[in-house]
């Protein structure tokens, strides 16, 4: 147990040095590497295969939810919630640019005229 909880400790850490240096390729290059190492771990700590394969997944879930959490808190305000419209789709006075659909049309389509 206490190997298990190295390996997961150890996964996060990975994923937490990662996160604010480089992006998401380099997780991804990492993720083999980690996934051998943590394999070797268990499998020297007296784990059978499907248990090898739980834990090597459980410490690659680990380092991709940390890279997710340190990357989301690193971002700064500016990225995580823009003050500007997408496109400058608003105007000056506030409104945006979207047609009122519930203008009157002034010619009916045929085929509700009879």
């Amino acid at each position: 147990m206490t190997t298990v909880t190295l390996l997961l400790l150890t996964s996060a850490a990975v994923g937490l040095m990662i996160g604010p240096r480089y992006n998401a390729y380099m997780l991804v290059g990492s993720a083999p590497i980690l996934a051998i190492m943590v394999a070797v771990a268990a499998r020297l700590s007296g784990f059978g295969p499907l248990a090898m394969i739980g834990i090597t997944f459980a410490c690659l879930t680990a380092s991709q939810m940390a890279y997710l959490l340190i990357t989301w808190v690193s971002m700064s305000d500016d990225q995580r919630l823009p003050d500007e419209p997408l496109n400058d789709q608003t105007r000056d006075d506030g409104q945006d640019d979207v047609p009122n659909k519930h203008a009157r049309q002034d010619n009916a389509p045929p085929y509700l005229t009879s």
